[in-house]
């Protein structure tokens, strides 16, 4: 990922902004931001040090909030057409137009346009899986959606406005108001071809919304001013931010995507296949242990939030999403197993090999930095060493695509 060509600059402050930077290589930064400035963001650590980071080399920002968390729930749980949601105290429609306060008491206003959804009531588990499945359906208009005993309903309508009073809505030639207790929520039209800019970030806020972002800056004030994916402009006190995610919509976790998995012992073995799986299939998101995968790194040992441990000799095959350009990954043998560890595995896309490399308990964790442009069919092979699979380990980690 990278905010070269994007519109994100955030100028010097005059207030320090404690915040803490988690890095897709496993490192926690904590300072006060002083800026971002293109793709580069610039902290200032205790005893006047200044880092410069690459946001492309990120997985978040947190910030050390100080405004209080809303403990009531929202009244209105809006679903922007984007992906962003808002949580709001109030909210009104009429002529085209929503404005709505949020829990932190912001105003915002926009068209309706980037409006996908408006939920008002609290849902189980199966509201809201039925909820959601709505939003796949192909609704050929607005839709007022009812609860009819344990299942959710809805009507094509046209919403003409959303007030105190209710919502005014017709239908062909019935024209009512509905009082909003009496709904699930509402369901706003949105073309089925409609394509948005893609994010530089996700802005979460301490009242649980969260913000697709495609520009964003912060004033010497302290007051960030966003505008979404969708097209929804506001501005939000640097105090309601929980955290920046520069991962999401741009970097794809392999551990996250499906996958098609083979594995087989070095040494044919009688024991049965779901025991032999407890010590040979592969491992998301953990090692061999179930504790967070981790690497060696010049004496010390570095966690790392996610990945995949693989033994050998074990292959993965993924198919990889349209627009992905690279893949990356820190790979090294398990800590606990390292010194009697002697693998080799490849990394192959399309049938070519994009790396390919020897390890054994000498070798330091190896990046890798391949080209995935147009690749559809992405194998990762672990394959056992001279001394057959015993303590062949190898971990992945940050394994991820970016597009």
């Amino acid at each position: 990922m990278s905010l070269v060509s994007t519109l994100i600059s955030i100028g010097l402050l005059s207030s320090a902004i404690p915040v803490e930077v988690q890095t897709l290589d496993g490192t926690t930064v904590a300072g006060n931001l002083q800026q971002i400035a293109g793709s580069t963001l610039t902290l200032q650590q205790p005893g006047s040090d200044i880092l410069e980071l690459d946001t492309s080399d990120l997985l978040s920002v947190a910030f050390n909030s100080e405004m209080h968390t809303p403990v009531d729930p929202a009244k209105f749980d809006v679903l922007m057409a984007d992906g962003s949601q808002a949580l709001a105290e109030n909210l009104d429609f009429e002529s085209g137009k929503v404005n709505l306060t949020t829990l932190q008491g912001v105003e915002i206003s926009f068209g309706s346009s980037s409006l996908r959804s408006v939920l008002l009531k609290q849902q189980n588990e199966s509201f809201a899986q039925q909820w959601a499945e709505m939003h796949q359906e192909k609704i050929l208009g607005d839709a007022i959606v009812l609860r009819r005993g344990d299942a959710l309903t809805y009507q094509e309508v046209i919403i003409k406005s959303i007030t105190s009073e209710g919502v005014a809505i017709e239908l062909d030639d019935l024209k009512t108001t509905v009082n909003l207790e009496k709904l699930e929520g509402l369901l706003f039209y949105q073309r089925g071809d409609r394509k948005f800019s893609k994010p530089i970030c996700k802005l979460e806020t301490t009242d649980g919304a969260a913000w697709l972002a495609t520009e964003l800056t912060l004033s010497d004030e302290g007051i960030f001013n966003l505008v979404s994916a969708a097209g929804v402009q506001l501005e939000l006190p640097v105090e309601s931010i929980q955290s920046l995610d520069f991962t999401d919509g741009n970097i794809i976790f392999l551990s996250d995507l499906p996958r098609n998995e083979k594995w087989s012992p070095f040494v044919p073995s009688a024991i049965s296949r779901s025991r032999l799986a407890l010590l040979y299939a592969a491992r998301f998101d953990e090692d061999y242990q179930g504790q967070p995968l981790t690497l060696q790194m010049d004496g010390k040992i570095v966690p790392y939030s996610k990945g995949i441990a693989m033994h050998a000799t074990t292959e993965l095959i993924y198919q990889l999403p349209e627009d992905v350009k690279q893949f990356k990954a820190i790979v090294g043998l398990a800590p606990a197993v390292a010194s009697a560890g002697n693998l080799h595995f490849k990394i192959i896309g399309d049938r070519k090999i994009l790396a390919e490399h020897t390890i054994d308990g000498n070798s330091s964790p190896i990046v890798i930095n391949a080209d995935v442009t147009g690749v559809r069919r992405l194998k990762i092979l672990v394959e056992a060493g001279e001394s057959g699979d015993f303590s062949d380990q190898l971990h992945f980690c940050q394994a991820r695509l970016l597009k």
